[in-house]
């Protein structure tokens, strides 16, 4: 079992504040787990990024990560402190409902259409990738549902870990832990399903 303790940040890094190019509308939050340190990045319009806790970071590295991915990053807003909180309570074996606002800008249509399928999937229960394919409207394209998955920007949130291979193999997983950590979430859905 994963235990977790929720930590926003509220405190800007001097790096962010001494950067010129300062643009307001990007946020950020982190949470903790028993694996490490996860962190949440949103704009304005939604979340943009989940840095998930399988490299087992602590928190001031995973704050380092996000810092340099997105300098403009301020502390929390409504959406990241949200996210983190629903994280936390995942991590903790909670069932949750992922009801967050999600910034598709810059995905292509059969990305969208392959992460509302995955975003279906029930806890603890698993598809493959060719019936992901079929459900996104692209029969004959099970490769690019998996090249989708491996580009994830919201893992956990499009739980791309409920995606396998056709004879149910766990297969492809391009967080840190790979299919390790593939198997580490289905498990802890699973005791809680």
């Amino acid at each position: 079992m994963f235990s977790v303790e929720i930590i926003v940040l509220i405190e800007l890094g001097h790096s962010m504040i001494s950067n010129s190019n300062f643009v307001k509308g990007l946020y950020f939050s982190l949470y903790e787990t028993s694996l490490g340190f996860g962190g949440v990045v949103a704009n304005n319009q939604g979340l943009i990024r989940v840095l998930t806790p399988f490299s087992n970071l602590i928190r001031h590295e995973m704050n380092r990560e996000i810092v340099e991915l997105y300098p403009d990053a301020q502390s929390a807003n409504t959406i990241t402190a949200k996210a983190a909180t629903l994280l936390s309570s995942y991590f903790k074996g909670e069932t949750v409902e992922f009801d967050i606002s999600l910034d598709f800008t810059g995905l292509t249509s059969f990305q969208r259409a392959v992460y509302e399928v995955v975003r279906q999937i029930s806890s603890g229960q698993t598809k493959c990738y060719s019936q992901v394919a079929i459900e996104a409207g692209r029969e004959r394209a099970a490769r690019g549902g998996g090249m989708a998955m491996a580009r994830n920007p919201f893992p956990i949130i499009i739980p791309c870990h409920r995606v396998v291979g056709k004879s149910g193999a766990l297969v492809g997983f391009s967080a840190p832990g790979g299919v390790e950590s593939k198997h580490r979430l289905l498990l802890l859905e699973r005791r809680n399903t």
